[in-house]
Parts: structure tokens; C-alpha cells; sequence
């Protein structure tokens, strides 16, 4: 398999690794945003993923940057990215997504579609931004107990799913886990509800949803 010619078929930006750990060859990256080194060189600040299902991210080549260093990374898809290996074998049609803490794409979250082409020795396959149908929709969900703003999460069950295309998964009454974050990075919890109270919430991860939204009394 021919990675390094066929990764030049893909348009390589500049990128810096303003992050605290190297990044390894085909890593997946988050943005944190742009410098103007000098007239008409632009260069990409990246660093390790630090949200869930981040969408703001770049691949890095097939060379490692270290930390403080620059590299080469792209936008551009389909390409190759490596995968969370302990999270199965990618195979096509699936889709896999940036998982907070990990240079891999991992399985049970979105964003990406598994095209194949999968080394087994290098832990990569070729990959392609998956289009907004895939992505799993809110949800309406009533409790199955109380919560108060001290509790980060509760159980509940799912009564009706909105946005483009279904979570299969997860139908009828399916039992969930909803999480009353303010969002992904902080531990601030927003929301008080009593039993079967009902609310809203957005797919964070397997049968994890963040709550955006509860009624009021």
C-alpha cells in the first residue's frame, strides 16, 4: 500500500502542534485556530482533541509532530486517519467520530464514513466526512427520577427523535442516560427536573445525550 504517494493526492496545509504530546502519523487533530506566520504563509494551530465529536479537526500526514514543531496536516477527505484499534476494525459504511482525548477516530460517535482500506500493522483506513443524515438527531426523553442541579447525569427514556436520520438503536422506549452538563468541558450542572419531567437532548455518545432543554412547570 502506497500511503505516502497516495497522500499526495490530498491538499497539505501547514499546521503547529501548540499541544502538550506529540502527534502521530495520520492522527486526527483539533483546530484551535490560524496564524500569519509571514505574507502569504499560513499556518494552523492543532492540538489533541478535546471534545467529543469535534467537527473543527484536520489529519496529520504520515510523518509525527512533535510538540512545538511544525507539520503537514489537510482538510481535504477522503483520507487516512488512524483508528482507535481496542474499538474494533473499521469496515465500510460505518461511521466512527473524534473521540475527546484521542489521536483516533473511535467507534460510537460521528462524523466520519469508513471507506476501508484498513492497515491492520499501521492502524489507519481512508475516510470521508460523513454528510449531516448520518448524525444522530435529538431526542425528547421523560425521567425515570428526579434531578437536581447537584446530579450530573440521570436515567430516562427516549419518547421521540427529531433532525436528519434516526438512531436505530435507540427507538420506541429505550432506556438512556441523559447528562446535565452546560456542556462537554465543564462539570457545572444546569438543570432540576422531577420524575417524568420531560426534556430535550442532543447525542453525545453510545446512549449518552446531553440535555439542552427541560420543561417548565
Amino acid at each position: 500500500m502506497k500511503l505516502q504517494r497516495d497522500a499526495h493526492q490530498v491538499r497539505w496545509l501547514e499546521i503547529r502542534n501548540v499541544g502538550s504530546s506529540e502527534i502521530p502519523p495520520f492522527g486526527v487533530v483539533e483546530i484551535t485556530g490560524a496564524s500569519l506566520e509571514e505574507p502569504n504563509r499560513i499556518v494552523l494551530t492543532v492540538q489533541l482533541p478535546t471534545e467529543d465529536n469535534a467537527t473543527f479537526v484536520a489529519f496529520n500526514s504520515w510523518h509525527p509532530v512533535p510538540v512545538a514543531k511544525r507539520g503537514l496536516g489537510t482538510l481535504d477527505s477522503p483520507v487516512f486517519s488512524r483508528y482507535y484499534a481496542s474499538g474494533g476494525t473499521p469496515a465500510f459504511g460505518q461511521i466512527w467520530g473524534v473521540e475527546n482525548g484521542l489521536y483516533e477516530l473511535s467507534p460510537g460517535y460521528s462524523g466520519f464514513f469508513i471507506y476501508g482500506a484498513v492497515d491492520t500493522s499501521r492502524e489507519i483506513c481512508l475516510v470521508d466526512r460523513a454528510p449531516v443524515s448520518t448524525y444522530k438527531p435529538y431526542i425528547d426523553f421523560k425521567l425515570e427520577g428526579t434531578l437536581t442541579t447537584g446530579l450530573s447525569e440521570a436515567d430516562a427514556t427516549i419518547i421521540a427523535q427529531y433532525g436528519p436520520g434516526t438512531d436505530s438503536t435507540y427507538t420506541g422506549t429505550a432506556d438512556i442516560i441523559v447528562k446535565n452538563l452546560e456542556t462537554h468541558t465543564t462539570s457545572t450542572y444546569v438543570f432540576y427536573a422531577d420524575y417524568l419531567d420531560r426534556g430535550r437532548a442532543l447525542h453525545d455518545k453510545d446512549n449518552e445525550y446531553i440535555i439542552v432543554a427541560m420543561e417548565c412547570e
